[in-house]
């Protein structure tokens, strides 16, 4: 996720920004297509998408781990640290 943080942030700021506007000021918001839609949000789908993926892809090299509870364990950790990571991406990121 850290890798595609700078990869996005460019997209953000040539693409995203210019077709669903910044959220900056709600009030005098206006995008391409006129709707209550932002950079903003899109950024929030995106990297919740990732934190999923993540997680789901921690599940199958899960596979190996014989313990039941290491297990589950393991898979928690990396859905709360992912989780966690796209919280503190999306803060640091936002338009304001």
């Amino acid at each position: 996720m850290l890798f595609f943080t700078p990869i996005y942030n460019i997209l953000d700021q040539k693409i995203f920004v210019e077709i669903f506007g910044c959220g900056c000021v709600p009030s005098a918001q206006t995008n391409m297509f006129n709707i209550d839609f932002n950079a903003n949000d899109l950024r929030l789908i995106v990297y919740n998408i990732f934190a999923f993926a993540f997680t789901v892809f921690g599940l199958f090299l899960s596979k190996k781990i014989e313990n039941k509870k290491v297990k589950v364990i393991y898979v928690l950790t990396i859905f709360v640290f992912n989780i966690l990571l796209a919280f503190k991406i999306c803060q640091l990121y936002m338009w304001a």
